[in-house]
């Protein structure tokens, strides 16, 4: 994504260019898409903040692909941003209209798994039944784990 991207500007990809997002851009009053700014899915952790994203005619976000798909952090923050709200769709939001595309794909995951033994309230170590590697999940991921005796403690 190139520097002309200055804090809280109202930032434009044109029609019929490609950026690169491989960096994290100071606050964006706000992002129109009409060319095509796809993720680098080699950077892990990058952030785009701005307080609407529009994706317009035929333009393209592309944060990974169906064959390559997005396995770094890759964060959208919608902030109060002052931008000028849009005439229909107001200020805070991702959006596409026209012919726009909006395409996001992720590392498969494994959303669940069970445990290999009991675990007593307090306790602050769990094992499970399968590998974490194998459900791709990473440190720092948020898990929840409920019961499965009916409410009795």
């Amino acid at each position: 994504m190139p520097n002309r991207c200055t804090a809280r500007s109202n930032c434009v990809v044109p029609a019929e260019e490609h950026w690169l997002l491989d960096w994290s851009p100071p606050e964006l009053a706000s992002l129109t898409i009409r060319g095509k700014l796809e993720w680098d899915r080699g950077i892990d952790d990058l952030q785009l903040t701005a307080g609407y994203v529009l994706v317009e005619g035929k333009g393209i976000l592309e944060i990974g692909t169906e064959s390559q798909p997005m396995s770094n952090l890759a964060t959208i923050n919608l902030t109060d941003a002052q931008a000028s709200p849009h005439p229909t769709l107001g200020s805070r939001f991702l959006a596409g209209q026209d012919k726009a595309q909006i395409l996001m794909h992720g590392r498969p995951l494994g959303t669940w798994t069970l445990l290999a033994r009991d675990v007593a309230q307090g306790e602050s170590e769990i094992e499970l039944k399968e590998d974490p590697r194998a459900l791709s999940w990473r440190i720092g991921d948020v898990i929840g784990i409920a019961t499965t005796n009916r409410g009795r403690t």
